[in-house]
Parts: C-alpha cells; sequence; structure tokens
C-alpha cells in the first residue's frame, strides 16, 4: 500500500502543476470520472507536456501517458504517447470515480461537478483508489483518496 500512497502523490504533485499547453490551450484537455487528459512540464525542459492519466476497467490499473511537446512550433504528435502503469488491482466500481472534480466554490463538503464537465470550471481534483490487497483472497479493499487543487488556475485569492 505504501507503493500506492507514492504514486498518489506522484499524480497529485503532476496535476497541482497543471499549466496550459505548450501551444497555449487550456489545461485540462478532458475530464471524466475514470480519466483526466491535462498539460504540465514533466521533463523539466520548461515546455508543457500532455499527461493521461486513466483507469482501464479491463485491467484492474490506473495508467499513464505521456505526449512530449517536440518541434518548433511545438507540437503533440498522440502517436508517441508512452504509457505505464502506476497502480495496479484497482477495485473502484460504477459507484467510486477515480476523479471528481470541484469548482472554485469548494469548501471541503460540496458535491463534485457533474457530467458532462465543464472544463474551464474545474479548480480542484479528487483521486480515489480503492486498491485490492490480495485480488487471490476475499475482498481486502484499502481505499486511498487525496486532492490537488490546479495553482496556475487559481482565482479565489
Amino acid at each position: 500500500m505504501l507503493e500506492g500512497r507514492k504514486i498518489l502523490n506522484v499524480m497529485v504533485s503532476e496535476l497541482r502543476s497543471t499549466a496550459p499547453s505548450a501551444l497555449g490551450s487550456y489545461p485540462v484537455e478532458t475530464a471524466a470520472t475514470n480519466t483526466i487528459t491535462f498539460f504540465a512540464d514533466v521533463n523539466s525542459d520548461d515546455v508543457s507536456d500532455r499527461i493521461r492519466y486513466f483507469f482501464d476497467p479491463v485491467t484492474h490499473k490506473v495508467m499513464r501517458g505521456v505526449v512530449l511537446a517536440e518541434g518548433e512550433p511545438p507540437a503533440y504528435n498522440l502517436a508517441d504517447e508512452t504509457l505505464s502503469t502506476l497502480i495496479t488491482d484497482i477495485a473502484n466500481g460504477t459507484s467510486t470515480p477515480v476523479f471528481d472534480y470541484y469548482d472554485k466554490n469548494y469548501a471541503g463538503t460540496s458535491s463534485p461537478l457533474t457530467l458532462p464537465i465543464n472544463i474551464t470550471d474545474i479548480r480542484l481534483v479528487k483521486v480515489t483508489i480503492k486498491i485490492e490487497k490480495n485480488p487471490d483472497r476475499g475482498p481486502l479493499l484499502t481505499t486511498m483518496t487525496s486532492q490537488a487543487a490546479f495553482r496556475n488556475l487559481k482565482d479565489n485569492l
């Protein structure tokens, strides 16, 4: 479970650093209950890269896809997406979304934004992961949750 917590911390850190794309487009590209695509500089070259976190219900994994911005002017070639597995043995069902989204009015107790989500309203993402400790034995679930406020979209100062 320690590994799951470390991965969740990395996800939250990257979500907090969300920034406009290298082309100047909005920092969040897509947002749904089991996927989020956003832009952040993950390779420290001062250019935002395209990051996609998604839950694959077939393999029960949380995956990370990265497309580096390349060229001049920069472009994102989606065919060059590098995929990696972040967390395995995920047991989130349809009643537990991996991602919940909140607007600038979130004070800790309000309900998440409803689908379809207007991406320009998102200011905070809550990540909830249910991990099955041993899939070969009974349902021993550990639920981990964390949240990330988009630092570059903060407008409630």
